[in-house]
């Protein structure tokens, strides 16, 4: 059974690959390959040839409808819902849009679109009914080695197209309804107005509803540096925390009598409570995709549990998978998924190793967390092109910290808020005084530049090997165990793409409108324009051109030439700068940065 699952797993991931969306008549694939299962000597290939089929499917049924080319570019009068909480700030609103309807042209294509409105004359809210004038795209992001996946990204979220309001003068309110995102957003400016001018304010909306629209950029560098970015968004760790502090509570409120416990185990009424609030915690983070998996991964646990089953953690494991690949394939394709995955299993690999060993609470703590630090180097390296060697220590401390004292404090603010704002903010101003002391010293963490080690993308036999040392590392009981730790060294040596003395390499970057060109000989690189800024958060600069230099294994530019002073040339200049060693920097004369 084991071997079924990962076989059904590998089928679903080897789906991501197909270039294109498949036709319709695909999904007829799945109808002749279910009686196969009846037939042990090809359940195995079967098993891989429906994982390829059920993601197919799910993408045409259950998918995001794509935008048809009749609609695409075309001045549109739709109708609609906001169906996120706005993501706003003095140049533009941002938000997901559920169309009801286009009336103009009429068409019946109805999906959900993220839309850009620039300088809207009205203050947009979730759950609003809108009636626009909007421009529509088929999604696109920027295509470079070691960028981020926009598209991927956007079919997850369920996001058909992209694209912004025109003439916004004619917009028009249609009604204001409470939805489950109005709700999170009106928490999430409670929480704003109680603490008023907190810096913190922004981490703690982050911990409560899952909205990151307020952290400011120092913060962000501050937890990616220290690799504690996790402990804002909301994942499988608050879920599973919120779980098991309900299970234990809900366990031993009904233990206290007898005569319940005689109807019903403590145990099962601990299960329930503790599903029941990880659900609603789920629900104030808007049910993300995170969260989903996290929920049908517990589901699959106390299901276990509550059958007096007691299967192998490994065995758990691969059922909460196939369980999270069933209802949603399209998880498979968010970093979140592998590093959840992997996490839970590095996790529960440490722990069966410590059975056999008397270790106290506190050395338990430090070996799980560097087995986490150490079997995720891996993945770190695949998707981040980083390693943060102040992360063990990091999240040694603030783990516990943020897990047990931040958190259930701002949650128990989030409950009060509505029904008694007073006790509510002085809960708040708690919880934002305990996560004001621990700040410091993830700032002092993550300030070093030996903080965060750029790493090249690893190949797939790069990975192999680390991975074969990771279940050494594990799995073998004798001293020689730790010789598994030397897989991890191709990890940090870069090898060179141009290998011949005289030889070049030119790649042009998607950048959008602008320019962000890199030359590279044996022994030097030289990059030619930055690319363009598209606001005060988002220049191409950080986003494209750094991540593609970690992705190759670049660690230094030696000549940086900007042609001239505009904003699609120059746009990424300061990123660049703050983000890599420039040797030499050549620019107009004239410019703000000559």
């Amino acid at each position: 059974m084991r071997t079924g699952m990962l076989v059904f797993a590998a089928g679903v991931f080897s789906a991501t690959f197909l270039p294109e969306r498949p036709p319709e008549h695909f999904l007829w694939l799945a109808l002749f390959l279910l009686p196969a299962l009846l037939y042990k000597s090809i359940r195995i290939p079967t098993l891989y040839l429906l994982g390829i089929a059920w993601f197919v499917i799910y993408i045409h049924v259950f998918g995001p409808p794509a935008l048809t080319d009749d609609l695409e570019g075309q001045t549109l009068t739709v109708t609609g819902q906001v169906v996120s909480i706005p993501d706003t700030d003095q140049r533009r609103s941002r938000f997901d849009f559920n169309v009801h309807q286009i009336s103009e042209p009429v068409s019946n294509w109805q999906g959900t679109v993220r839309i850009s409105w620039y300088r809207p004359g009205h203050a947009v809210h979730a759950g609003q009914v809108w009636q626009l004038k909007v421009k529509l795209k088929k999604p696109h992001g920027f295509m470079n080695p070691g960028g981020f996946d926009y598209e991927a990204w956007l079919l997850q979220q369920g996001i058909s197209a992209t694209g912004y309001v025109r003439q916004p003068e004619t917009a028009s309110l249609k009604s204001q309804t409470i939805t489950l995102d109005s709700l999170r957003e009106t928490l999430g400016s409670s929480i704003r107005q109680q603490l008023q001018t907190s810096p913190f304010s922004a981490l703690l909306i982050a911990l409560t509803t899952g909205d990151r629209q307020y952290i400011e950029q120092s913060q962000w560098y501050t937890l990616t540096r220290t690799g504690t970015s996790h402990l804002i968004a909301i994942s499988g760790l608050h879920i599973g925390l919120v779980y098991g502090l309900l299970y234990w509570l809900g366990r031993w409120l009904w233990s206290r009598s007898a005569t319940l416990c005689l109807h019903r185990p403590a145990q099962d009424i601990g299960i329930l409570a503790g599903l029941i609030a990880a659900f609603i915690y789920a629900a104030l983070a808007g049910f993300a995709i995170p969260t989903q998996r996290a929920l049908i991964m517990l589901g699959v646990i106390a299901l276990a549990l509550l059958s007096r089953r007691t299967p192998s953690p490994m065995h758990t494991l691969l059922m909460a998978l196939t369980a999270v690949l069933l209802i949603d394939p399209l998880s498979i394709l968010a970093t979140g998924f592998w590093l959840s995955f992997a996490a839970v299993a590095i996790i529960w690999l440490a722990i069966q190793r410590q059975q056999s060993q008397a270790l106290s609470r506190t050395r338990q703590l430090v070996h799980i967390q560097l087995a986490i630090a150490v079997g995720m180097l891996p993945l770190t390296a695949l998707f981040f092109n980083q390693v943060s060697v102040t992360a063990p220590l990091a999240n040694l401390i603030a783990v516990p910290w943020i897990s047990l004292t931040v958190t259930p404090l701002a949650l128990i603010g989030a409950v009060l808020s509505p029904v008694w704002t007073d006790a509510s903010r002085l809960v708040f101003i708690l919880s934002e005084s305990l996560l004001e002391m621990l700040w410091p010293l993830l700032e002092y963490a993550g300030q070093s530049s030996a903080s965060v080690i750029h790493v090249e993308n690893p190949g797939p036999i790069t990975l192999i090997i680390a991975t074969a040392g990771i279940a050494w590392l594990f799995m073998n009981k004798t001293r020689w165990r730790w010789m598994g730790l030397l897989t991890f060294l191709p990890l940090f040596f870069s090898r060179p793409d141009i290998s011949c003395n005289g030889c070049f390499q030119v790649d042009f970057l998607d950048v959008g409108q602008g320019q962000a060109t890199v030359i590279r000989t044996r022994h030097h690189v030289l990059l030619y324009d930055t690319g363009p800024r598209f606001s005060a958060d988002f220049d191409t600069g950080e986003r494209v051109i750094l991540p593609y230099l970690w992705h190759q294994g670049i660690s230094k530019i030696d000549q940086l030439i900007v042609t001239h002073d505009d904003r699609d040339h120059a746009g990424g200049l300061d990123s660049i700068l703050d983000g890599i060693p420039v040797q030499t920097l050549m620019i107009s004369p004239g410019s703000e940065h000559s």
